[in-house]
């Protein structure tokens, strides 16, 4: 699902909320491997523990708000900020993260344009379709693997497409079985 915050806006934490956040220590797990992990895994640009997790949370709450507008479901900017901050504390003192690929790219511009299929570890496809269709499940297997996204696929299309060497293809025409 493509985000479109320029129709219904980024939600964003107070900086009356965030004040507080900015110098506090953090307390890493693993002491200095914890940071250097998160450090070269999952801070973009440079950004501070207290700036990833804004970042997700605004994500987040942002997906959420757009879902709410666009469906025509109820939203209560209230109550999303009091579940924002929430999850906000518990992010930073580690009662719960999202997955790796959620602190990388959640509440990036990245995502929001192109999706959140690069939130996802692993995907999957079947090859059940293929004689319609037979580029679609190529195409989607290189797209989440362009997007970081590990990929499987059945068989059970298999048979069902020959797919001609070029030597036939020069002489005579290769078809669907």
């Amino acid at each position: 699902m493509i985000v479109d915050v320029d129709k219904h806006g980024e939600f964003r934490l107070t900086e009356e909320f965030l004040a507080p956040y900015v110098d506090r220590p953090v307390r890493w797990g693993f002491g200095t491997l914890s940071w250097v992990i998160y450090k070269r895994t999952y801070s973009r640009n440079g950004e501070e523990w207290w700036q990833t997790c804004r970042r997700v949370i605004e994500g987040m709450v942002t997906v959420y708000r757009v879902h709410c507008l666009e469906h025509h479901l109820p939203w209560d900017p209230d109550e999303a900020g009091r579940l924002a901050q929430d999850a906000y504390q518990r992010v930073w003192e580690f009662k719960w993260t999202p997955p790796g690929r959620g602190l990388w790219i959640m509440g990036t511009h990245f995502m929001y344009e192109r999706g959140g299929a690069a939130l996802n570890n692993c995907g999957f496809i079947s090859t059940k379709n293929i004689a319609s269709d037979y580029a679609d499940p190529f195409v989607w297997v290189l797209h989440m693997s362009m997007l970081g996204v590990g990929v499987g696929f059945d068989t059970r299309g298999k048979g069902s497409v020959r797919i001609c060497p070029a030597t036939e293809r020069l002489g005579a025409p290769c078809h669907h079985r």
